[in-house]
C-alpha cells in the first residue's frame, strides 16, 4: 500500500471512531440517569410528592436563625448550631 492510502485509511478509521464516540455520547444517558428512590427511603420517609412545596416552614415553637456564623435551631428543649470553622466570600 502506498504512504497515501495508508494514511487515508488512518483518517478514515479514525474519523469513523470520534463520529461513534460523539454519537455515543450524546445519545447516552450515563451516570446522570434518574432512577427510582431506593426502597429503604420511601419507607422512611414516604413516597416522593412532586408538587410538593419545597419551602417549609418550621413549627411555631421552633427557631431557625442563619446568619454569617451558622445556623441555630432552637425550641423551649434547647438548641443545636452549625458554625463554620473559617468563612469565605
Amino acid at each position: 500500500m502506498s504512504r497515501k492510502k495508508l494514511v487515508a485509511a488512518a483518517l478514515l478509521v479514525t474519523a469513523a471512531g470520534t463520529a461513534f464516540a460523539l454519537s455515543e455520547l450524546a445519545s447516552s444517558p450515563g451516570k446522570h440517569a434518574v432512577r427510582s428512590t431506593p426502597e429503604f427511603l420511601t419507607s422512611k420517609l414516604g413516597a416522593s410528592q412532586p408538587t410538593a412545596s419545597l419551602v417549609r416552614t418550621p413549627a411555631p415553637h421552633v427557631t431557625v436563625k442563619v446568619d454569617r456564623h451558622g445556623l441555630t435551631v432552637a425550641d423551649s428543649a434547647g438548641a443545636v448550631g452549625l458554625a463554620a470553622v473559617t468563612v469565605g466570600a
